[in-house]
């Protein structure tokens, strides 16, 4: 883009001749309404009056030494090399411009440039005087945008527009109208289209109607017609007239052929009446309320569920065909309060006094101004649905009786079952003691006569002796499980844990045991079973790092699916997950008894005592890798509370 306008170059001292100049007109310039500035010929501006600061919103100190063109981002209407060439040769040019203000508004101007020249004719400047004509040119393009507007509505196919004596003689019209009525453009110039012979003679009075009220009130109702087509074919139609101010009575007429909206009143009514018979043909009772509660139309089932004719209910208060009329008005008033109500239970009353139980399904229905002006409801017969309800909750009782009935024959036979297993337990420790007591005899007395396959026959009766009074010990412990009340509580884990690893001592000599104790949470449950659990998992996980140096046994707590857990984990000879599934069962080792002594018991007691408590165990596990004991218990944040002020108090 041209920056500026340059005819011949220029010294430093025709400049500032030309700055002095300017300098002297400036106070005087700097009164004028429009924008004026001094530009040299290179486009830089050397003046710039308040008129400018105004229009532009720069100041003096902010545009002078600035190139115009840039600055205002000026947009030329003619090309630039016109416009340099007509002020070259006339001195002066006048045209409009197109600039952008400080803030970024676009400025319409009427800019008229002056070419100035010292007392030799040398250039030195242009003088550019600009008017703001911004507002003139929207008014302009509003002006030219209404003409085109209406242009476009004359000349459209929306509506028909005719201009006509009140003796029938069409003056103009456009050709939407020429097409309704079936004439053409050269015959309408002909003279030969008469609004008179298009209208049907039963309409005429109707137009010589409109006419008068034009002529005594100066406007009259539009109204619906007919036009007679040339060919003969009736068109309807929706008709606005005018007059037209003038030495001669002349009104303007507005059509709007309605053949459509008649076609869609007449399929409404078709389906206002297709829909009435189904309304008619429905199973369910339907009826239309008022807004004061009074029934406004029914179909024939609610004739039949209620046993009143139909012309009977229309005008009563709907809640009187109801059981407890006050819970009908109750859902009446929420679809008011709601817009609707759904599966609302109700019990109609006939006039023979039947009672047939309905779910209302109601909505409301609302006037031109939104306001709900009444309700439409819908009922669907349930009463056989209530009657089987009625059968399953019946069977239901019965079923749970039968369930609380078979639950108290198990409990008995887990009862005898937990008997039979303590006293199978308890009876058999005493034989033990005996086969103990004489082998540790047999053992003294004749030590030196045996040989060393009998001393080993003798050690291993001993052993096996020991093994089987561990297991009865732990049979009973998981017998009294059944028998024991949990006494549940408060309690912290992590002091029993301590408590635990303090009794583990003894198992540790002369091992290298690395305790890794995390802060534990607060649990509800029973502290000696809890310790119970603790003792076998940590005795467990001792025992099966005692090939590790050092052992790493680590107890924590962690989030597993959003659910709070703790944990045991060891670096021990962990297992096999394909033989998760045994691992909590009752006898059931999965190393060999050589290798790690045990009862398989200890496990299936840590399951018992944490289902008490509502929780769940479980396990992972690599050969070789070590294994993870999960444990799952309600955390009791609130009981964690009162103990830690109980024991800040103390």
């Amino acid at each position: 883009m041209v920056q500026g306008i340059c005819l011949v170059a220029t010294d430093l001292s025709d400049h500032k001749r030309a700055e002095q100049k300017i300098r002297e007109q400036a106070a005087l310039l700097d009164l004028a309404h429009d924008a004026v500035l001094f530009r040299g010929l290179d486009g830089q501006i050397l003046f710039w009056n308040r008129g400018a600061k105004d229009l532009y919103g720069w100041t003096a100190e902010e545009a002078v030494g600035k190139i115009s063109h840039e600055l205002l981002q000026t947009t030329f209407a003619e090309p630039m090399e016109r416009i340099e060439a007509v002020i070259q040769e006339t001195r002066e040019w006048e045209g409009e411009l197109n600039h952008i203000s400080r803030e970024g508004k676009a400025i319409v101007v009427t800019s008229r440039w002056s070419l100035l020249r010292d007392e030799q004719g040398k250039p030195t400047a242009i003088l550019e005087i600009n008017r703001d004509i911004t507002e003139r040119k929207h008014a302009e393009e509003s002006l030219r945008l209404a003409h085109e507007r209406l242009r476009r509505l004359i000349d459209s196919n929306i509506i028909g527009i005719v201009i006509a004596t009140a003796a029938g003689d069409v003056v103009e019209a456009n050709d939407y109208y020429l097409c309704l009525v079936g004439f053409s453009r050269e015959e309408l110039e002909q003279g030969q289209v008469d609004w008179r012979t298009v209208t049907p003679s039963e309409w005429l009075s109707a137009d010589e109607l409109a006419i008068r009220e034009l002529r005594e009130q100066g406007s009259c109702t539009p109204y619906e017609k007919e036009y007679l087509r040339r060919d003969g074919s009736r068109v309807p139609i929706f008709l606005a007239n005018t007059l037209l101010p003038g030495p001669e009575e002349q009104i303007a007429a507005f059509v709007v052929d309605i053949t459509k909206r008649k076609q869609a009143e007449e399929a409404l009514q078709k389906a206002s009446q297709y829909a009435r018979s189904l309304i008619e043909a429905s199973l369910d009772p339907l009826v239309t309320i008022s807004r004061e509660g009074k029934i406004t139309d029914v179909n024939e089932a609610t004739e039949k569920v209620t046993g009143v004719a139909r012309d009977q209910l229309i005008g009563t208060d709907f809640s009187n065909y109801f059981t407890e009329p006050e819970i009908a008005k109750q859902g009446y008033q929420r679809v008011f309060a709601e817009g609707s109500v759904r599966d609302y239970p109700l019990g109609i009353r006939s006039a023979s006094g039947q009672v047939t139980h309905v779910l209302y399904n109601a909505n409301g229905f609302r006037n031109e101004r939104g306001e709900v002006e009444g309700v439409f409801a819908a009922a669907r017969d349930v009463t056989e649905r209530k009657r089987a309800e009625e059968e399953v909750r019946q069977l239901n009782e019965q079923l749970e009786q039968r369930v609380a009935a078979r639950t108290e024959e198990l409990r008995a036979v887990n009862k005898e079952l937990e008997t039979f297993n303590y006293a199978v337990a308890h009876d058999l420790r005493a034989p033990l003691r005996h086969i103990h007591g004489f082998a540790e005899m047999l053992a003294e007395e004749a030590s030196p006569v045996l040989n060393d396959s009998g001393k080993h026959h003798l050690d291993t009766i001993r052993d096996s002796v020991e093994r089987m009074s561990q297991l009865l010990e732990d049979l009973l412990k998981l017998s009294r499980l059944g028998r024991q009340e949990l006494s549940k509580q408060a309690c912290s884990l992590k002091p029993l844990v301590e408590e635990v690893v303090k009794g583990l001592k003894p198992e540790m000599q002369d091992r290298q045991v690395e305790w890794r104790i995390e802060e534990l949470p607060f649990v509800q449950g029973d502290p000696v079973l809890l310790k119970q659990v603790l003792v076998n998992l940590l005795s467990n996980a001792l025992k099966f790092t005692r090939t590790r140096q050092p052992a790493i046994i680590e107890i924590g707590q962690t989030t597993i699916d959003g659910e709070p857990v703790v944990f045991v984990r060891d670096n021990g000879v962990g297992f096999s997950m394909k033989y998760a599934d045994k691992l909590f069962g009752l006898f059931q080792r999965l190393h060999r008894q050589q290798d790690f002594e045990g009862t398989g018991v200890g496990l299936a007691i840590v399951q018992r005592i944490i289902h008490r408590h509502g929780g769940r165990v479980w396990a992972e596990a690599e050969l070789n890798k070590g294994a993870t004991f999960y444990l799952s218990l309600r955390a009791c944040e609130a009981e964690k509370n009162e103990l830690a002020t109980a024991t800040a108090a103390v």
